[in-house]
């Protein structure tokens, strides 16, 4: 296992980049998220209804902070991976869906997440985001990916166990 020496090297035209079509036959392009996509993942994580903010972050983010989206599009590719889906608009592109995983201090295993857009929810997207993720995951050596979920987020639970993970809820949710 080799790390990438700086997340500008790893975005290069060598990472993998998957053209998906999802089942309504729309079409997504799946890459490694970056600074550059700083302002349309503050948008997209806005546009997200209240509940799908909720399930993704376990609690409520109306507005996130520049710190926060600092965080979430300057990864290092070396203990944290972030893809994102974009979708064509007008001239440029918005954002559709994220995954993303961590790894964890045994260097051994990560924690995942995902989030979809509301409106592009059921069309197979979260599915295409992690099997992606999990490419990278394999690649790396990983051995295993975990997600912590609310209870009331049965959606995740149904596409970690459709990927064969297993999920937990948040212990500290009281549902």
């Amino acid at each position: 296992m080799t790390d990438k020496p700086s997340h500008a090297a790893y975005l290069g035209p060598d990472y993998p980049h998957w053209n998906t079509t999802l089942s309504d036959g729309s079409e997504v392009l799946i890459r490694p998220i970056g600074p550059q996509d700083a302002a349309a993942e503050k948008a997209f994580i806005e546009s997200l209804s209240p509940q799908s903010r909720r399930n993704r972050f376990l609690g409520q983010i109306a507005h996130p902070s520049d710190e926060f989206i600092h965080q979430l599009t300057d990864i290092d590719y070396i203990n944290d991976v972030a893809l994102v889906a974009i979708a064509p608009e007008g001239a440029g592109y918005r954002i559709v869906g994220v995954s993303r995983y961590a790894i964890d201090s045994s260097r051994k295993d990560c924690e995942c997440a995902v989030v979809v857009a509301d409106k592009w929810q059921g069309k197979g997207l979260g599915t295409a985001l992690m099997e992606c993720l999990k490419t990278l995951a394999t690649e790396r050596g990983l051995l295993s990916m975990r997600s912590v979920d609310l209870a009331e987020n049965w959606e995740m639970r149904d596409l970690a166990s459709a990927l064969g993970f297993h999920s937990s809820p948040d212990p500290s949710d009281p549902h």
